[in-house]
């Protein structure tokens, strides 16, 4: 309910993150990355 508040909020940039193991944990996989450095 509150993501669909979203459009309506006035609300113009919204900005997610979540660290790398959680995203694994749930299922998501990007793949390969570069590495950082």
């Amino acid at each position: 309910m509150c993501f669909g508040a979203i459009p309506w909020s006035g609300i113009r940039r919204l900005v997610c993150g979540a660290r790398e193991e959680d995203a694994r944990a749930i299922g998501f996989d990007e793949g390969q990355k570069c590495p950082t450095g």
